[in-house]
């Protein structure tokens, strides 16, 4: 069982603190995945996966991009990688 972090921030805006990481316990990314999903907290942001290094750094994963100007839109998840 693999430990994933999750945060929740402005449809259009980075984790830039630590302290945003929460962490969700899933065996799998696609569980990660559902179980963030169902912990969002307000609609219109923008939610993002991550596992932690060993010396403490976070890797984003994979990302649920909001549009806060059209709610009625449903965003999918995109696996991403630190490269772009």
């Amino acid at each position: 069982m693999a430990t994933y972090y999750v945060a929740e921030t402005d449809a259009k805006a980075k984790v830039n603190n630590d302290d945003l990481w929460q962490e969700l316990t899933a065996k799998t990314l696609t569980s990660a995945k559902r179980a963030a999903s169902r912990s969002q907290m307000f609609q219109g942001t923008s939610l993002h996966i991550a596992v932690r290094t060993c010396n403490g750094d976070y890797i984003r994963i994979a990302v649920k991009r909001a549009d806060a100007l059209n709610m009625n839109h449903r965003s999918v998840w995109q696996d991403i990688s630190e490269e772009q």
